[in-house]
């Protein structure tokens, strides 16, 4: 008993320590075998599905591509897909273990993915091109897409780098990315850039304007209600960022940034700034209100260019705030907006960071967790609306609604990607890091989405070959 646990030790330590992908892939599928998790991904039973159907379907497909039988084949592939929709993005298919999922999971995959390209390179009377598409195009907006969501967090949002650097080399960045507060500085740098001035910026970060925060005097922060030389902000996020419109940033990169911005009115809603909502916003401005913490920062306005080139304010009568407040995740709008029905969270709020590793525990103290929690949270619920009902003063009406909007947003998705606090994050939090602690902080975003990249591609396999095959299907039509 004493040797195996000393071995889970030093393999834990062993993983702990990696510095790439494939290190840590090696490290964990160890773990794995030594802690005796290889036995959860063998075992087929799962209560997100029924195992003996899906071996059914596995076999059925397998048979019918070998026999190049078409038509068995599209008729079996569009009831596994309807069958097993929703089951692939259970938790409990993926968080058994640390190299992967369920094996009968990845095995469907394989099968469905192969029977999809296989129905797409063949021709026959009845499977003409009309239809194909047709097939696609109804299937995509049934699987919907993925969106990536980097949430707030002050100096601790520089994680959120190692987790785009993960998925863009994996292959898994997402179209869609949205971000508030140091999340939308994070989602700006991303978005105005390609693939390949990604890879350099990753290769070297030291291109990144990591000194943004300057602060004030004494006399000027009492005088100007902000801690911190927003002059000096603006200038760091504009080398980071560019000088590029939601509408030219689309264009030039094809990403779909979304920024969260919350106004300083009570007559205004939260808003999400983008290529369709905002198009000549200037992304700089926007990163600016959506990091306008008060007593940090002072509200902002944005700023929009015309079609003659000239910068003028956008809403001038309004003011914005950090878009964290009431808005940090914004998947109803992403939903409403692209079509988003798959959430990957990066999570980088300190006050989060400690619930959510509680909730991931295992055991009883976990379990009493989330019960208490639910339970406070759906009173707390039923009071905040009673008193924005019945109390008679507006401003303590007001007041209690958005203290209760702050605390009751969603701060995780159908993949969460989060480190572990530590003691020395807290001093992280409203300062400059050096470029040691940066990189650190890129290293630590890392191996977080390392943990979750199983779940992660499993998720969103079918909707990415959906893509590619409606990319081919395009093409065939194109070359007819």
């Amino acid at each position: 008993m004493w040797r195996r646990r000393r071995q889970i030790q030093r393999a834990r330590e062993a993983l702990a320590s990696v510095r790439s992908q494939p290190e840590w892939a090696a490290a964990a599928r160890k773990l794995d075998v030594i802690t005796g998790r290889n036995a959860w991904r063998n075992d087929n039973r799962c209560s997100a599905y029924d195992h003996k159907v899906m071996a059914d379907h596995i076999g059925r497909l397998r048979t019918a591509r070998q026999q190049r039988a078409a038509d068995a084949l599209a008729v079996c592939l569009g009831e596994t897909l309807h069958r097993h929709h929703l089951a692939i993005r259970e938790p409990q298919v993926w968080d058994g273990a640390l190299a992967g999922g369920k094996r009968i999971v990845s095995a469907w995959l394989d099968e469905v993915e192969a029977a999809m390209r296989w129905l797409i390179g063949h021709d026959s009377p009845r499977l003409t091109w009309d239809l194909k598409l047709d097939t696609l195009e109804r299937a995509s907006l049934d699987w919907g897409h993925s969106a990536l969501l980097l949430s707030g967090g002050a100096g601790l949002g520089f994680i959120h780098l190692g987790v785009v650097r993960t998925l863009l080399q994996e292959g898994l960045l997402p179209q869609v990315i949205s971000g508030s507060s140091m999340g939308a500085g994070v989602a700006a740098a991303v978005c105005t850039r390609t693939d390949e001035e990604l890879t350099t910026l990753f290769a070297d970060t030291s291109q990144l304007e990591r000194v943004g925060l300057r602060w004030l005097p004494p006399r000027e922060v009492l005088a100007g209600r902000a801690a911190f030389d927003v002059g000096h902000w603006a200038d760091a996020t504009r080398r980071n960022v560019g000088d590029y419109t939601f509408r030219e940033a689309h264009q030039r990169t094809g990403r779909k940034l979304n920024i969260v911005v919350a106004p300083l009115t009570a007559r205004q809603r939260v808003r999400v700034l983008n290529h369709i909502t905002a198009p000549d916003v200037l992304i700089a401005s926007a990163t600016l209100a959506s990091s306008a913490i008060p007593g940090l920062f002072p509200p902002a306005t944005l700023k929009a260019r015309g079609s003659d080139g000239i910068e003028r304010p956008w809403l001038a009568e309004e003011h914005f705030i950090d878009g964290g407040f009431w808005g940090d995740l914004p998947m109803l709008q992403l939903r409403r907006l692209f079509g988003i029905n798959h959430a990957i969270v990066s999570q980088a709020n300190a006050h989060v960071l400690p619930l959510l590793a509680i909730q991931e525990g295992r055991g009883p103290v976990s379990a009493a967790f989330d019960v208490a929690s639910a339970l406070a949270w759906g009173q707390g619920r039923e009071l905040a609306s009673i008193a924005g009902r019945r109390l008679p003063n507006a401003k303590l009406r007001r007041l209690i609604l958005e203290t209760w909007s702050i605390a009751d947003q969603v701060r995780s998705g159908d993949v969460t990607i989060a480190t572990r606090l530590e003691s020395s994050d807290l001093r992280q939090l409203l300062s400059n890091p050096s470029q040691q602690e940066l990189d650190a902080m890129v290293l630590r975003g890392a191996r977080a989405t390392w943990r979750r990249l199983p779940a992660i591609r499993g998720q969103t396999r079918i909707a990415r070959v959906l893509a590619d095959c409606l990319d081919q299907v395009m093409q065939q039509g194109a070359q007819a």
